[in-house]
């Protein structure tokens, strides 16, 4: 996994995976049980869906990012640094 970014792209990153969560959290019915943190490495496309429905993406359980029936903050800092750089210019 590649290292990448500017400030505003894992801002935008950590959002959209905050806002997946908190539809799965706030939707959780809607969703199949088995469901997972789905992240397309080379776009960084966020989804919660099935294993067999997504190809090519690094898989997380979706209840590793949630503290209790919100999504964990800190756990998604922890993510996003795995697909940024930190040391971009401001």
């Amino acid at each position: 996994m590649e290292e990448t970014g500017t400030l505003g792209d894992l801002i935008a990153f950590e959002m959209d995976v905050y806002d997946q969560l908190k539809d799965y959290c706030d939707n959780h019915e809607d969703y199949p049980l088995n469901c997972v943190l789905a992240i397309d490495p080379e776009f960084l496309i966020v989804s919660i869906d099935i294993l067999e429905n997504v190809e090519d993406c690094d898989i997380y359980p979706v209840g590793f990012f949630l503290d209790g029936d919100e999504p964990d903050t800190e756990e998604i800092e922890k993510l996003a640094n795995e697909y940024f750089d930190r040391d971009y210019n401001i």
